[in-house]
């Protein structure tokens, strides 16, 4: 029996490795870490024992491949890459990711912090070769591409952020867990993978960033405020740990020490903020095109007086039209339902509901301003499988609210999450 239950945790540690070389795509061999995710995937899924179920998002989900895959044969030639990426990659991914989750939220965090940081590395190698090209300057204006660790080519400044967006979208969790002061050493590496990417957006010049670390801050307090409202003791203690850390970083910038003054009034940022409003932004122009050509061009083709909408959606809605368009967004609504189902039940964990949170929003803020399918589509098959974890755990929780009551499963999710952190600890 002992060795069993390390040979599970043993392939647990498998598909974590996994993930996270899938995430940094190791050497460009994303093609084949992706086949390879798929295929560990399936043997955790074995030992698991997870009952097969279709639901709504699998239908929906395997209805938006079928289509924009078919879609974009007819205006271009894709090939076997294009196929994994476009067709098997985003059914198979959500396949994964539902049948490998029970009731183990831990299991969906380790693998989201394996993705984030997978995602982090692979932006991190991109900026440490641009500092040996350009070196460390805080203006570098007209240099706002970044070298690619792995193909050698270039990417733009916002598609750079993207990999970014995630770590950086879980600050407010990240305090939370530092506030808690348990595992102390997450929370610090997460934070500083933060203000590393925070750096880097300075000297680029990704006003998208900064964007997203603030919505995504904003939005999680609010809901975490909301959340806490009749226990105010617990509320007040976060209110008054995070503002005495931006209350710190404030006097540190008035009084510019170790020169962070200096250091953001001379960055490309800056510059860019003070000649140019975020409401003079190309991608707002593109958005209104697209919703007033979306008629025009039923089956896409690429035809809309824009090239990239910097849009999930629309740029889907421009390459291949209405119907993938109209399958990808009753997906995506379901997806938020889901997102709300977490929040709103009382029994599921405060951390849980805003890491949960925090990343649902770092990814859905950069599908919102980046051309996701064409410029980091690995990026939307990490959305799937995350998607297809939490819609398990959601649904396997309303089925045991419903044949256990509620007082019960309140004490099982609660051995639950007692076990989670022990185990943790123990790991």
């Amino acid at each position: 029996m002992k060795q069993l239950v390390t040979e599970k945790k043993g392939l647990d540690w498998f598909w974590l490795v996994i993930v996270f070389l899938f995430s940094i795509n190791f050497y460009g061999k994303g093609h084949f870490l992706l086949l390879l995710l798929l295929l560990v995937g399936l043997i955790v899924i074995n030992y698991k024992k997870s009952k097969f179920k279709i639901t709504i998002d699998h239908l929906l989900i395997f209805l938006f491949s079928i289509s924009y895959f078919i879609i974009l044969f007819m205006h271009r030639s894709p090939g076997i890459g294009a196929m994994l990426i476009y067709l098997i990659g985003p059914i198979a991914c959500y396949f994964i990711g539902y049948f490998i989750i029970k009731v183990d939220s831990k299991f969906i965090v380790k693998t989201m912090l394996s993705i984030t940081l997978g995602l982090f590395l692979n932006g991190l190698l991109n900026m440490i070769n641009y500092f040996q090209i350009y070196g460390f300057n805080p203006n570098q204006t007209g240099l706002r591409v970044v070298p690619n660790i792995w193909s050698g080519g270039v990417l733009t400044d916002t598609l750079q952020g993207t990999y970014f967006a995630l770590v950086s979208s879980i600050l407010f969790y990240s305090f939370i867990l530092l506030k808690k002061g348990k595992h102390i050493l997450i929370p610090i590496i997460l934070i500083g993978c933060t203000i590393f990417s925070i750096i880097s957006s300075f000297i680029l010049g990704n006003r998208t960033l900064i964007a997203v670390v603030m919505v995504s801050f904003v939005v999680s307090f609010l809901v975490y405020s909301y959340l806490e409202r009749k226990s105010k003791k617990e509320f007040f203690k976060v209110l008054l740990f995070v503002s005495g850390l931006f209350s710190l970083v404030f006097i540190f910038y008035i009084s510019n020490s170790f020169g962070l003054k200096e250091f953001v009034l001379n960055s490309t940022w800056y510059t860019r903020t003070e000649t140019a409003s975020m409401m003079d932004d190309a991608r707002i122009r593109f958005y209104k095109i697209a919703l007033s050509q979306m008629l025009d061009f039923p089956f896409g083709g690429y035809h809309m007086s824009f090239t990239y909408a910097h849009n999930l959606w629309f740029d889907v809605l421009n390459a291949t039209g209405l119907i993938p368009f109209f399958f990808l967004l009753l997906y995506t609504l379901n997806s938020i339902k889901g997102l709300v189902n977490i929040i709103i039940y009382k029994s599921i964990d405060m951390q849980f509901k805003m890491f949960t949170l925090g990343i649902y929003l770092g990814f859905f803020l950069v599908f919102m301003v980046e051309p996701i399918l064409e410029g980091v589509p690995y990026m939307f098959l990490l959305f799937i499988l995350f998607n297809g974890m939490t819609n398990k755990y959601i649904e396997v929780y309303k089925s045991m609210r419903k044949s256990k009551g509620e007082k019960k499963y309140e004490n099982i999710m609660a051995n639950e999450y007692t076990s989670s952190r022990s185990m943790s600890a123990n790991e």
